[in-house]
């Protein structure tokens, strides 16, 4: 049986569907982590394209759609932040195949934050140092952000991992975390958060609401559901835009291409 994605619609949730070479200038240049960038990455990606099925492209396809092409409601998302509900979902690889595939569109500039400073991941996925990011960037008088951040061949993706001081975060004001991500906007187009699990630590709130739009990620047959409607009701009270639920390591049946074509 194959595996995908769904959406899970919790009490009518808003749907959308569902060591580095260096450049030129001497900074690291990141390795497409899932292959859609790999005619324009300079490195060779670290995992292929086909670790995921052709039914969790299309469902990754129609969320980029839905949420950055053909928004549901009147107001476009540029920055996203993408949170599991629980261990174990594969959030990170979501956020950065959803970072991979909005990059592929050719829109505007992309950058992938991994903001889950205690467990941090895409540095490896994307074949990149953790030394300096997004920590460094929030607590550190820093002007452009792409000092921290490693682009991705040369493609519209950057990827600014966790950095490497996890206590220098701690005391940052939510305005203050506002403020920071409102530079990132300026910078990029589109700004993708991988944030924390959902509830983790307060400061998670803070980036929900600082952010267009959230999406949390549920784990089929795993996460139970009143766990899932604890979360969103979290994100509503804290004000959060919740945009959508991606339910992911949902089994399927029918095979992907029968899937693809429904």
């Amino acid at each position: 049986m194959s595996k995908s994605l769904n959406i899970l619609d919790l009490n009518n949730t808003p749907q959308a569907v569902s060591s580095a070479p260096s450049d030129r200038s001497g900074t690291t240049t990141a390795g497409s982590a899932y292959g859609l960038l790999k005619k324009n990455s300079a490195s060779t990606p670290r995992a292929a394209a086909s670790l995921q099925p052709e039914n969790v492209r299309h469902e990754i396809l129609r969320l980029v759609q839905r949420l950055f092409m053909m928004p549901w409601s009147g107001k476009p998302v540029r920055s996203l932040m993408i949170s599991a509900v629980g261990n174990g979902s594969g959030s990170e690889r979501i956020t950065a195949y959803i970072a991979e595939t909005l990059a592929a569109q050719e829109l505007g500039t992309v950058c992938l934050v991994d903001a889950n400073v205690r467990a941090p991941s895409l540095h490896r996925d994307f074949s990149i140092p953790n030394t300096r990011g997004f920590v460094e960037f929030f607590c550190e008088s820093i002007d452009n952000p792409k000092n921290l951040a490693h682009q991705v061949g040369d493609s519209m993706l950057w990827v600014m991992p966790a950095g490497g001081n996890e206590q220098s975060s701690m005391g940052v004001t939510a305005e203050h975390l506002a403020n920071r991500l409102s530079d990132l906007t300026t910078e990029f187009d589109y700004l993708l958060i991988n944030a924390p699990v959902a509830s983790a630590a307060m400061s998670i709130f803070a980036l929900a609401t600082s952010t267009d739009g959230v999406v949390l990620i549920v784990e089929a047959d795993r996460t139970r559901r009143e766990v899932a409607l604890k979360a969103k009701q979290d994100f509503e009270l804290a004000r959060a835009r919740l945009v959508g639920v991606v339910l992911s390591n949902r089994k399927y049946p029918i095979p992907a291409m029968i899937y693809s074509r429904l």
